[in-house]
């Protein structure tokens, strides 16, 4: 895809998470607010949240503000059925040898490592993303693991990622939880929020490249998790972009929602609100008297190339 056609230096939407491009949302940062604190003093927290509510993306933003000396573990490819596979993955990150090891073998390794670590007076830190699918076992690993941050200089933190099943399956462990936060679904608002600030932070212009047609039928049809976004969004411009459009409106973004598998073919009587346009630079604001309904249809096919704006429009 010719990013230069929108204007863009970077790809936005990406389908994995990116650091980079995380936005201003109240519930992700009073989260990683949250997490940060966990962070210093040590112990374990959890995120948990619906698929693609963006557990991940936080997470990562929470280990890269770490001190640079901080012992980062990486677990993020369970299920871990058993704690030998929960302590090789560990080996694994910490690129220490792992294959024949038996059992005890295996966790007086991993413990041999953070010990080291801990008494040089660094800070440790594991996050494990996928938790709801650890095992019963495996969590009561981790509360063992957690017992070697006692009477410790530098802290040792453990960090769980996953989706809410995750609270059913913590066991003893649960009693060592300190910090616990959910990530709920972005409100409409904030939707368009997200969205303009990944074309922004990707050097576009977003008031150019979604039409105000496209950015409600985004915001309206995405649920508000962050993943869809990204999805309906990306495919939305690649499909403008396949056209040879100037800008995105409604008919590429429909045309990714069915794609996607996210909308029927035929919606029939689903009902489109129209979004507001911004009272200052990059925020939109709900209004108190809702606008007027509309009936959300396929958009009509166009045999015309759209042409580029010649003035400012009024943003989405």
């Amino acid at each position: 895809m010719d990013l230069t056609r929108f204007g863009l230096t970077r790809r936005p939407f990406r389908a994995t998470p990116d650091t980079s491009l995380v936005c201003p949302i109240e519930s992700h940062d009073a989260a990683i607010t949250g997490l940060k604190r966990a962070a210093a003093e040590g112990g374990v927290a959890l995120i948990d949240g619906e698929s693609g509510s963006g557990k991940t993306t936080a997470a990562l933003r929470v280990m890269q503000t770490l001190p640079d000396d901080t012992l980062r573990v990486l677990v993020n490819y369970p299920p871990a059925a058993t704690p030998a596979d929960f302590l090789q993955a560990m080996l694994f990150d910490l690129g220490k040898h792992f294959v024949g090891l038996r059992e005890q073998e295996l966790r007086l390794t991993v413990h041999e490592a953070i010990l080291a670590a801990l008494d040089a007076g660094r800070s440790v830190a594991v996050f494990v993303d996928e938790a709801h699918h650890l095992t019963a076992e495996v969590c009561e690993e981790l509360r063992l693991l957690g017992n070697l941050g006692v009477q410790r200089s530098a802290p040792l933190f453990m960090l769980l990622a996953g989706l809410p099943t995750i609270r059913e399956r913590l066991g003893a462990l649960a009693q060592r939880v300190a910090v616990r936060c959910r990530l709920e679904p972005m409100t409409r608002e904030e939707t368009v929020r997200y969205v303009r600030h990944q074309v922004r932070e990707c050097g576009g212009r977003p008031d150019w490249l979604f039409t105000d047609e496209a950015m409600a039928l985004i915001a309206d049809t995405a649920g508000g998790i962050p993943r869809a976004v990204n999805r309906v969004a990306g495919r939305a411009v690649e499909l403008a972009a396949d056209a040879g459009h100037e800008c995105v409106d409604a008919e590429p973004v429909y045309d990714a929602l069915v794609q996607l598998d996210l909308l029927a073919a035929e919606p029939g009587d689903a009902v489109l609100l129209p979004i507001r346009p911004d009272v200052t630079p990059g925020e939109v604001v709900p209004s108190a008297t809702p606008p007027p309904a509309v009936q959300l249809r396929r958009p009509a096919k166009t045999t015309q190339q759209t042409t580029p704006r010649k003035g400012k429009r009024k943003s989405a």
